[in-house]
């Protein structure tokens, strides 16, 4: 099967969920594709390095990147108004990019085009001008609007949060009919597929989770326990993770002091904001942009995951599950993963139960290593990116073979 796979930016390292959910797609459609090409955006905003090619890259998979500037201005953003388009999406949409599209589209056949996120949708029509019988497939992350509108919920700048409504209905309308006009839909979550379905769109979608190869052994008994410190790892340039650490810091930690005086609490992310860099002290450790994140995850126990706005699945929460981490979260960062409170993890939703949560895994080490390990055996059953590549498999031939 030959595969035109679209990015929104370069997917190493991998610094960020976004970053982390394309790699294993772009792994997991290689693990079964004769011709695979991916051809990236670089968006100036976002941290990738095209020279960091992945070892398990092949004969088969050729990767280009396109360079644009797709920076976030005032100017633009004020001037977005006097338009019909969303500013999340349109953004994305390039002449550069779209030149470099369009010969692959014209001088190469292709049995599926996967168009990763709702940001390239306005990629669809062109693709119909020039490859109008090749199916296309939108993988989605979540649903882009929702998270707009839980994001903009909680913003306490008033001109914000009535700009990002605005934004948000606009992103909605246009998301909905991307829905409508791709040929299928991959989804991460049965939540989603419903909502989906919900609106009345009739277009065939599949479930396809989030995958990863970061299993450290196929038997968990020799998975190395670490040490019961608190973390959070993630990209901090976005909204929901800034919001959440905030929640975090104010008013859950204190709790945990109070009851842990020797806890300790782990900080990493891309971008980290420089308020968050100051709070460096015997409790709370912080890096900006480690540089393998994994290795500095590896001596770490306790994830925590304090998402209050936002949505769609979670990849820290899976990628913490593959390496034997306990997980504590709110009922928004589990959302979509099929994990069961006191089995794969404890969910909390008020500062006073997140605490206790967290306190109880620091002091109980054989209940954080039971959660761990159902975790880790959860995760193994169904993230592992070689199965993910199976259901993508099927899928995309139902689709090719109905188009």
């Amino acid at each position: 099967m030959k595969v035109l796979q679209l990015v929104y930016k370069i997917p190493w390292p991998l610094y960020d969920g976004g970053a982390y959910s394309l790699h294993f797609s772009m792994k997991a459609i290689n693990t079964f594709a004769t011709k695979h090409h991916v051809l990236a955006m670089a968006p100036s905003r976002q941290y990738g390095n095209p020279e960091l090619l992945p070892e398990w890259m092949n004969e088969q998979l050729t990767f280009e990147s396109v360079p644009v500037d797709n920076s976030i201005h005032f100017q633009g953003a004020f001037l977005n108004l006097l338009s019909t388009n969303d500013y999340f999406t349109i953004r994305f949409f390039h002449p550069e990019y779209l030149q470099r599209l369009a010969e692959l589209l014209t001088n190469q056949d292709w049995d599926i085009i996967v168009l990763e996120h709702a940001l390239f949708g306005h990629y669809l029509a062109e693709i119909r001008k020039i490859a109008p019988r090749t199916p296309v497939v939108l993988r989605t992350q979540n649903i882009e609007y929702q998270l707009w509108q839980s994001v903009a919920a909680k913003e306490k700048n008033p001109f914000k949060r009535l700009y990002l409504n605005f934004q948000s209905q606009r992103l909605k309308k246009f998301e909905l009919d991307l829905f409508s006009k791709s040929d299928g839909l991959f989804v991460l979550s049965n939540q989603d597929k419903k909502q989906i379905e919900a609106f009345g769109i009739k277009t065939p979608s599949w479930i396809i989770p989030p995958c990863t190869d970061l299993f450290q052994t196929e038997n968990y008994s020799s998975v190395n326990r670490p040490d019961a410190v608190v973390y959070h790892l993630g990209s901090m340039d976005w909204m929901p993770n800034q919001q959440g650490v905030k929640w975090f810091l104010q008013e859950v930690w204190p709790l945990i002091i109070q009851r842990e005086p020797n806890a300790l609490l782990a900080l990493g992310g891309f971008k980290m904001p420089k308020e968050l860099l100051l709070l460096n002290s015997d409790n709370v450790r912080v890096e900006d942009s480690p540089p393998d994140a994994m290795q500095w995850a590896e001596d770490k126990g306790i994830l925590i995951v304090p998402v209050i706005s936002g949505g769609g699945v979670r990849i820290k929460i899976m990628e913490a599950m593959a390496l034997g981490k306990a997980i504590v979260s709110t009922s928004h960062g589990a959302y979509g993963l099929g994990l069961e409170h006191q089995k794969h993890l404890l969910i909390a939703d008020t500062p006073l139960a997140f605490a206790q949560a967290v306190v109880f895994l620091i002091q109980q080490q054989k209940e954080r290593q039971m959660l761990a390990r159902n975790a880790f055996e959860f995760a193994k059953e169904h993230f592992h990116y070689r199965k993910t590549g199976e259901k993508i498999f099927r899928a995309l031939r139902d689709i090719k073979h109905k188009n």
